[in-house]
């Protein structure tokens, strides 16, 4: 009988190849810095789907050290990006954040760097659930640098969770707002759990889809023009 891994890693990879077509037909319909880093984001997954595939199918080595190492540093890199992400949101929304603008880029940028510089160096070492090898953190890996990517993520979630709280203010589907919640409290509650990578890939594509649909409607939205015609858009 097979293990749940051989169907866990193609579903994931599905939803990533579906998600990432779907951020790129709306960037050919409309640029935004958001879709941009969503976009990025998505191909991340995709690179991390595809690093899970291989370690169905290859002993722990050189190679999958060196892709689970990329995919380190990719979400250290990328997933701070999402606090830009739904900034834009509410600003383009109407909300008042313009003199934050600068300070929101900044603290997104320095977050990025220490925490890619961090996942540079933490020790890791391969696990294996079933059939599939990953690469993780370290038993002896120092404590400070095992709990930076939690709490960096923990403040990125937050940053979703109110920005859909405000877009759902402003009569938006709930979508952004509910995904991000839900997150935060699977990732909080799966911590421990062997197939805490799973429940969180679960979420992560929940949450990837309200973000694209949020962007869609609001690519689409009649408030925009409005905006814009108060202040300077952010895609400029």
């Amino acid at each position: 009988m097979l293990h749940p891994v051989w169907f866990i890693v193609p579903a994931f990879m599905l939803s990533s190849l579906l998600l990432l077509g779907w951020s790129v037909s709306l960037l050919k319909q409309k640029y935004s810095i958001g879709l941009v880093f969503i976009t990025a984001v998505v191909l991340a997954e995709t690179f991390e789907n595809i690093a899970f595939g291989i370690g169905l199918f290859n002993d722990p080595g050189a190679l999958l050290e060196i892709l689970h190492r990329l995919r380190y540093l990719m979400h250290s890199l990328l997933l701070p990006t999402f606090v830009i992400v739904a900034f834009e949101l509410a600003y383009r929304n109407g909300a008042k954040l313009k003199k934050l603008t600068p300070y929101v880029y900044g603290i997104t940028l320095l977050i990025s760097l220490v925490w890619s510089a961090i996942d540079l160096f933490v020790p890791i070492q391969p696990t294996i659930v079933g059939q599939l090898v990953r690469y993780t953190a370290s038993d002896n890996a120092p404590i400070w640098m095992v709990a930076t990517g939690p709490v960096v993520l923990a403040f990125i979630v937050l940053s979703l969770i109110a920005s859909g709280a405000y877009l759902w203010r402003k009569q938006n589907p709930p979508w952004l707002f509910l995904s991000a919640t839900i997150m935060f409290i699977v990732s909080a509650a799966t911590a421990k759990n062997e197939y805490f990578w799973a429940y969180g890939n679960v979420v992560e594509v929940l949450l990837l889809a309200s973000m694209l649909q949020a962007e869609r409607r609001l690519a689409h939205s009649p408030i925009i023009d409005s905006v814009k015609a108060r202040i300077p858009s952010l895609e400029q």
